[in-house]
């Protein structure tokens, strides 16, 4: 696995160029059906904005605690989490799959309430790239918490995002980015065996 440290001046361009990643402060999602796949990619690509770091390192729960708290909401597998602003609190958005059916939702990332009214898609209603996610999360032996954890600890950071990634074979992996000493750091986990490298 790859692990890739990235400079703070490339990761201010990073983070200010690649704010709309899921749903950040819009309302469209990777779950429409109409959306183009250029718009799909750079969701999948982007990064937190800058603006969110500082909130993020005192936010009271981890991205860890708030999957536990989804799945107390919604059971299944969880596909991505990430920290963001939303309409002013310290938040995660949560993305998770059970019985081909999507649950999005976002956690207040101090009081661990629910911001909101979650949303459900049906397998008709969410993008062919997310559904093979949800199959490819199924079927893997790590889950998305675990690749969190592995990352955190091996990294030494707190982790802002992680994802689900399928490759072109339809195998699973997970993106875990992390911030340590205000520096961002992706690692890659492998999700047969949850090794972070």
């Amino acid at each position: 696995m790859n692990r890739c440290i990235i400079p703070p001046a490339a990761a201010a361009v990073l983070l200010a160029s690649f704010a709309p990643w899921a749903l950040a402060g819009s309302n469209q999602t990777e779950a429409s059906s109409n959306m183009s796949s250029t718009h799909i990619t750079q969701i999948e690509l982007g990064a937190p904005p800058k603006t969110d770091i500082r909130p993020f390192q005192s936010a009271s729960l981890s991205l860890t605690d708030a999957i536990r708290i989804a799945q107390q909401q919604h059971k299944g597998d969880t596909l991505e989490v990430k920290f963001e602003m939303w309409d002013g609190q310290p938040a995660y958005f949560i993305r998770a799959s059970e019985r081909h059916e999507i649950w999005e939702g976002r956690i207040n990332a101090n009081s661990g309430q629910l911001i909101g009214q979650p949303r459900t898609f049906t397998s008709n209603q969410i993008t062919h790239a997310l559904e093979q996610k949800a199959n490819a999360a199924r079927r893997t032996h790590t889950s998305l918490a675990q690749a969190v954890r592995n990352a955190e600890q091996q990294q030494g950071g707190k982790a802002i995002m992680a994802k689900v990634q399928v490759d072109s074979t339809g195998k699973a992996n997970f993106d875990v980015d992390v911030v340590k000493n205000g520096q961002l750091q992706v690692a890659q986990v492998d999700a047969s065996t949850g090794k972070a490298g």
